[in-house]
């Protein structure tokens, strides 16, 4: 029962941070607060938003599926390998990667990641919303639920997909509006742009899904070998 109503908090949780976001943005004239009336779908941390509203909704309507239909079908056995992967891949660590850039750069100089502007506009409890909050509800699941790490190959090859494809929106942004969604890339030369885009895309989510993976180990038991997939799948196992 407590992972049920977690996962009905969290996804109510993220709705209303969504609907938080919606702010009339009216008088401002600000580049930064333009910024974000006009390209609020291409920040990474709101991909990663709709990311978990999508994914823990849907592990709410699995625990009300169950509850009427019981462990047998076989669409809930499916959801249920997809659903593990997809925590796996990109819930987790993108939720830690949100986390960890936000805040190091905050910390440094938060103008170049959030000006002080937004607070005006932006109450500061959204904030840890979108950028706190993401990352405990992540280390939450992880530690409610069993979590066998298996397919490390085909989930990091996901995980910098999905990054490569963000990197991708941001770098069209830029040369098709000639504006740079966060202020730090004003303040880089070419090549330390490079070396950030690499940073973010490949190396930091790159160590959050290790690091996941550890987590996991330690929690858990060590990572599901391929017989004991095999096994764990014959006997319909329902985490």
């Amino acid at each position: 029962m407590l992972l049920e109503a977690f996962h009905l908090l969290v996804s109510l949780h993220h709705y209303t941070t969504v609907h938080l976001l919606t702010v009339n943005y009216a008088g401002a004239t600000d580049r930064y607060l333009t910024v974000m009336r006009d390209m609020g779908f291409r920040y990474f941390t709101v991909w990663n938003l709709i990311m978990q509203c999508v994914y823990f909704s849907a592990c709410t309507g699995e625990h009300a599926l169950r509850a009427v239909t019981g462990n047998d079908l076989p669409l809930l056995r499916r959801w249920q390998k997809l659903r593990e992967s997809l925590f796996q891949a990109l819930v987790f660590p993108t939720g830690l990667v949100v986390f960890s850039l936000f805040w190091t750069i905050y910390s440094y100089d938060r103008s170049l990641v959030y000006p002080a502007i937004v607070d005006e506009y932006v109450a500061p409890h959204v904030n840890h919303f979108m950028h706190t909050d993401v990352a405990v509800v992540v280390v939450l699941e992880m530690l409610l639920r069993p979590h066998h790490y298996h397919r490390r190959g085909m989930h990091l090859g996901l995980l910098f997909l999905y990054c490569f494809s963000y990197l991708t929106c941001y770098l069209y942004t830029y040369w098709t509006r000639g504006i740079w969604i966060y202020p730090l890339y004003y303040h880089l030369s070419w090549t330390q742009q490079i070396l950030m885009n690499v940073v973010t895309t490949f190396i930091v989510p790159g160590v959050c899904y290790l690091l996941g993976e550890a987590i996991a180990s330690a929690l858990w038991g060590e990572t599901l070998s391929c017989h004991a997939r095999v096994v764990s799948n014959g006997n319909n196992v329902v985490n």
